[in-house]
């Protein structure tokens, strides 16, 4: 850090920006393609960076990198947390890479937000270990943040709530923290999602899924804990961080089957460490993002990751038993926290086989064989279209 802040300070030809500059700007500008002004006004915001509780040095970094197009110095500031405030204030401001529709697209992105204070989980990497015998990786960090202004790839319906690190160009970046923008997370649940969860489900299974969130501030708390499960699922087996590195994750399928799998080891972990209601209500959780959100994204089912770990959600809770379609819904067969734990148990055991699978292979490319092997039976995916897509079309015009 203390190269990047030696480093002569970067400059425009325009003439200086009012102090009165807010951080808001340099997202509005960068939304906008106007890279001059942006750099123009991180200049500003660092020179009044107390004001606004952003770190200076980092501003500066993130001015330097914009003008020279180089982000390699933000790796170490990225991966130590020190693009953030002393109040967990912060700005950040880069190309971001997006996959979704079968695409991939990097657009120059920004986000201004502050780190929200939330429950801790318990120790997830040594209950990982106690599963499996080994971690593939650190579990990675999420840290929920409110958002106040965004840009680019990060901005809206139709960018990214779950900013993941892999996302920014820095050398090394999958290794620093996720950002989780709770403010649009939480905006697309009860503007679409919960809609979606009563149509989708009969009325006793929506109102115990719903239960589990709560008002806000519970959803939001409940929420970060699912997350950070979710990533101890892909710190399992060979470790999220080395599949992409080695680029063994290369299609959506496979990136699905990922993101199902480290589903399937949360639920497994959480069962084994969390009271029945607890477990319970962070599978809910996930069920309600699954279902109310990621399973109405655009790219649908043939071009976007997570559509198809919905669907593969679908077919394992409809083999188990425990859900069923009743009255052209569908229902919990036992609508109780219990009922939802044991429901999630052919899921569980399949994702742990599948994990303990790629843990014997000799090269990461070879998760590709075990993954393609994963199965999705038609007449689940039928009932996926008909009665998951179908009956929420139109409330999520532009979800990517």
């Amino acid at each position: 850090m203390a190269e990047t802040q030696s480093k002569q300070r970067a400059t425009v030809a325009s003439s200086s920006p009012s102090p009165a500059v807010e951080p808001g700007a340099i997202v509005e500008a960068i939304d906008r393609g106007d890279r001059t002004q942006a750099l123009a006004f991180l200049n500003s915001v660092a020179d009044h960076s107390s004001q606004w509780g952003l770190p200076r040095p980092w501003l500066l970094a993130t001015a330097q990198a914009l003008q020279e197009q180089s982000w390699t110095d933000l790796s170490q500031p990225f991966l130590c947390r020190e693009f953030l405030g002393e109040s967990g204030a912060f700005l950040m401001a880069a190309p971001y890479t997006v996959r979704r529709e079968g695409k991939v697209h990097t657009r120059l992105s920004a986000f201004y937000g502050r780190v929200i204070d939330h429950d801790r989980t318990p120790p997830l990497e040594d209950l990982v270990r106690k599963r499996f015998g080994s971690l593939g990786q650190p579990v990675a960090c999420i840290l929920p943040v409110e958002c106040f202004a965004s840009g680019g790839n990060l901005g809206g319906e139709e960018g990214e709530a779950f900013i993941v690190p892999d996302g920014w160009p820095f050398p090394e970046s999958a290794s620093g923290p996720a950002l989780n923008n709770m403010s649009e997370q939480l905006r697309r649940f009860s503007d679409s999602g919960v809609r979606c969860i009563r149509r989708i489900f009969d009325a006793d299974t929506s109102d115990l899924l719903l239960d589990a969130c709560g008002d806000s501030e519970r959803r939001l708390h409940l929420q970060c804990m699912e997350y950070q499960f979710h990533e101890a699922g892909h710190a399992a087996g060979l470790g999220l961080a080395r599949k992409l590195r080695e680029e063994a994750l290369s299609t959506y399928w496979l990136r699905g089957v990922e993101e199902w799998r480290s589903d399937g080891v949360s639920f497994d972990i959480a069962i084994e460490s969390l009271s029945e209601e607890r477990a319970g209500r962070m599978i809910a959780a996930n069920l309600c993002l699954r279902f109310g959100v990621d399973s109405h994204r655009h790219g649908g089912a043939e071009r976007d990751q997570d559509v198809v770990c919905c669907q593969l959600l679908l077919d394992r809770l409809l083999k188990s038993g425990g859900l069923v379609i009743r009255g052209g819904r569908l229902a919990l067969r036992e609508c109780s926290w219990a009922g939802l734990v044991r429901t999630v148990e052919a899921h569980c055991a399949d994702a742990m086989r599948l994990t303990r699978e790629e843990l014997r292979l000799q090269h990461s490319i070879g998760v590709q064989g075990c993954y393609s092997r994963v199965e999705l039976h038609p007449a689940s995916a039928a009932v996926f279209e008909g009665l998951v897509v179908e009956p929420c079309q139109g409330l999520y015009p532009s979800l990517k």
